[in-house]
């Protein structure tokens, strides 16, 4: 992510989007009166209720993790020299724990940041929405594809 300025750029926008696909605030759309009695919201409760909010809370882990794997350099720690020695699986464990450790904190902190823009930003428009994606973030994305793949 802090390699060049292009991919610093591209995850700001990937991970803005990212937030958007899995409908977190400030871009989930406020919903009207009639809405607010149908709908899950009213249909389900108990454990069946739980399940909509654990499949909104598992795309968060599940696009956190790809952009862990993307931008942040996936789960390389760098802190014990791992051979795959005969002699000494067990550092060879340590290590692959280690390893998974880290991707889970990576995730993790990325969730984080995701439920503090829920409660710290208020939420947008659709119009607001539609024109942030579609007059900002396609054409600067388009851009930076560009500018990534040719290598500047």
């Amino acid at each position: 992510m802090f390699h060049d300025p292009f991919t610093f750029a591209a995850f700001v926008i990937f991970y803005v989007t990212a937030t958007a696909s899995c409908k977190r605030a400030p871009f989930d759309l406020a919903e009207a009166e009639s809405e607010l009695v149908a709908g899950f919201h009213t249909e389900y409760s108990g454990f069946r209720w739980s399940i909509f909010f654990l499949a909104e809370y598992g795309s968060m882990f599940a696009v956190s993790g790809l952009a862990a794997l993307l931008f942040l350099g996936g789960w390389p720690h760098g802190f014990l020299a791992v051979r795959t020695e005969r002699r000494r699986p067990s550092r060879l464990l340590v290590g692959q724990s280690l390893d998974l450790v880290v991707f889970g904190g990576k995730c993790w902190l990325l969730v984080l940041v995701m439920m503090w823009m829920r409660w710290s930003l208020p939420r947008l428009r659709i119009d607001q929405v539609m024109m942030t994606c579609l007059q900002y973030f396609l054409p600067i994305s388009c851009v930076l594809l560009v500018a990534c793949a040719s290598g500047c």
